[in-house]
């Protein structure tokens, strides 16, 4: 994405746009839960309809949430929950927290999605914004085929929490890089800039 003249890239995550993480710790999933939480087939099944629960609650508030906080402060506040809810799914046993931890996560998922979306539509023009979408896409596609074999090694050589670890810290790293010039200031400039690029 980019805001104003600034590049701004993001590990994509969980729904549409938001694929889980480039290291794509869900293919591991399955083996967390049932060793790790202690989780038969039903239980695994409901842990994942939590996510599906975090989603519905962030289609349904999206637009008021991003309206009250601003767009930029949104994106920031969604680089934080993912960056803690995967670094708690790694040290809890608990599968009630996992699950918490699995709908924060969704919820953040679908509001990401809502807002960076939108915001490529306000400021890349239209005769670049297919391209733009098809580079967001490869990019995200790309980077969970290269996760899904990362997260494996991983996991294989280090533990099932590894690839979480992993996740959480990297998208912490993530956000201390572009924390200053991801904030509402620096969205509202690239508005303006595409709309008077618009009018000329």
């Amino acid at each position: 994405m980019v805001v104003g003249k600034q590049a701004v890239a993001h590990p994509g995550c969980l729904a549409g746009d938001h694929e889980p993480d480039e290291y794509r710790y869900d293919l591991i999933f399955v083996l967390f839960a049932q060793e790790r939480l202690g989780l038969g087939s039903v239980g695994y099944g409901v842990l994942l309809t939590s996510i599906a629960v975090g989603g519905v609650a962030g289609s349904l508030t999206a637009e008021r949430f991003a309206g009250w906080l601003g767009a930029g402060t949104t994106m920031r506040i969604g680089l934080l929950i993912e960056a803690v809810s995967t670094g708690v799914i790694a040290l809890s046993r608990e599968p009630l927290v996992v699950g918490a931890m699995l709908a924060l996560f969704g919820f953040h998922a679908i509001v990401w999605n809502v807002v960076t979306i939108s915001l490529r539509q306000q400021i890349i023009p239209e005769s670049l914004l297919g391209r733009v979408n098809s580079v967001y896409r490869l990019l995200g596609l790309g980077g969970m085929s290269a996760g899904a074999l990362l997260g494996g090694v991983l996991a294989r050589g280090f533990g099932l929490t590894t690839p979480f670890w992993f996740a959480s810290l990297s998208v912490a790293v993530l956000a201390v890089v572009v924390w200053r010039i991801l904030n509402n200031e620096t969205v509202q400039v690239a508005r303006e800039n595409a709309s008077s690029a618009s009018d000329q």
